[in-house]
């Protein structure tokens, strides 16, 4: 009695949902699932799991963006360095300069003698003319922009700045400002 119980209520059940015009799985149990219930759910899931990334991936191409730039300023604050001991250690002046590419890009350079002497190429490579040593070089991508509005000389005997300067390194969010004295 009790099997015929439940088949009956199987029977019914498949009957109501036939009138909705809905797909119907029948199981073992004789109970039956609505198939279009899960795909309905699943959907649901789906269209939320996209919000939640689209709302994401903003913030971390801006968290990239910013890492890029300070990296890129960390590499000036290097180089301003480089310059100091370098006009220490050659026991001659040694410059910093910021200056455009022909691209359009901009680079710095340190080198010796006068600024107007040297330059950069777009493809990274840098060079001195004569009256002027190449120390190092470097060519920041479109995406930073670094200005100084001279070169800034380092004396010899004690590694002071004249004159002295602040470097500008600018992308799209923060720009960090480095003094150079």
């Amino acid at each position: 009695l009790i099997v015929d119980d439940n088949a009956r209520q199987a029977a019914k059940v498949m009957e109501e949902l036939s009138r909705e015009h809905r797909p119907v799985i029948e199981t073992d149990a004789g109970a039956a699932l609505v198939a279009s219930r899960g795909l309905i759910d699943l959907m649901i899931v789906i269209t939320i799991a996209g919000t939640l990334i689209s709302l994401a991936v903003p913030s971390w191409s801006r968290a990239f963006a910013d890492k890029r730039l300070v990296g890129e300023a960390e590499q000036i604050a290097g180089s301003i360095q480089m310059a100091r001991t370098e006009a220490v250690t050659r026991n001659e002046a040694v410059s910093f300069s910021v200056m455009n590419t022909p691209g359009g890009a901009t680079c710095h350079v340190v080198h010796t003698g006068p600024a107007t002497n040297c330059g950069c190429a777009d493809d990274g490579t840098a060079s001195c003319g004569a009256g002027s040593v190449l120390v190092t070089a470097a060519v920041h991508p479109a995406s930073v922009h670094v200005s100084l509005a001279h070169s800034v000389r380092f004396d010899p005997r004690n590694g002071t700045a004249t004159p002295t300067g602040t470097v500008v390194v600018a992308g799209m969010t923060n720009s960090p400002n480095f003094p150079v004295t």
